[in-house]
């Protein structure tokens, strides 16, 4: 593991590097721009933003970049995540930052949770989870649970890079009044396929912006806003 120091918006940051997924993620959100579209919402955000598979804390630190002020939920499952996520907050003195040892899934319940050797590809999906290194179980909370449980009436921005969670997230929840923006990474497998959340999304109102990964066709990021 070494020590990243970086840049960014006029913020000094330090990050542990575990792997060259971490460094992946990493440039991905700070060099490449995947969540540029949602700066101006994170900038003038005042209700809390969600980090649902906050993975290092990556972009919640790209967050706090952006506004010093904002309440910001990092939901992550993985043990050895949330400990990386804990040292990076720590690391550059982030705070009102709440951190959810759990995922978000459908319903709340506990769940069989696959580990990738690959720190950004844990899944509760085990077809797409690549070379599995072990099983466990963890707990998910469906939005409509989660929200009631913090006591969230409004989010600014819902992130949400679950691993193919997505659609059974969106497609159960009721409260869409709550959520104003959201930003998540599609996952096109079995079944699934992101024109489903697009009608599902634009049905509910939020007008809809896709661009499709460079790096794999069954990936890509939806962008819906009000």
């Amino acid at each position: 593991m070494k020590i990243n120091n970086f840049g960014f918006n006029g913020h000094d940051f330090k990050v542990n590097i575990r792997s060259q997924a971490d460094k992946s993620v990493l440039k991905e959100i700070f060099e490449l721009g995947e969540y540029k579209d949602t700066e101006s919402i994170i900038k003038s955000a005042k209700s809390p933003i969600i980090d649902a598979g906050a993975q290092a804390g990556f972009f919640s630190l790209y967050c706090r970049a952006l506004n010093t002020e904002v309440p910001i939920y990092a939901i992550e499952p993985d043990e050895a995540n949330l400990e990386i996520l804990e040292d990076n907050l720590s690391l550059n003195n982030i705070d009102n930052v709440e951190i959810i040892p759990a995922a978000l899934a459908g319903q709340t319940a506990l769940r069989d949770f696959y580990i990738s050797s690959d720190t950004h590809n844990h899944s509760l999906f085990k077809v797409l989870t690549p070379q599995i290194t072990k099983a466990g179980k963890i707990i998910t909370y469906s939005l409509d649970d989660f929200l009631k449980e913090q006591g969230i009436d409004e989010v600014s921005l819902l992130k949400l890079d679950i691993e193919g969670s997505e659609y059974e997230v969106l497609n159960k929840f009721t409260g869409w009044p709550k959520i104003n923006n959201i930003i998540l990474e599609y996952h096109d497998f079995a079944e699934f396929n992101h024109d489903q959340l697009i009608e599902l999304l634009q049905n509910k109102g939020y007008k809809i912006k896709t661009t499709p990964s460079k790096f794999d066709q069954s990936l890509g990021f939806i962008i819906a806003t009000k």
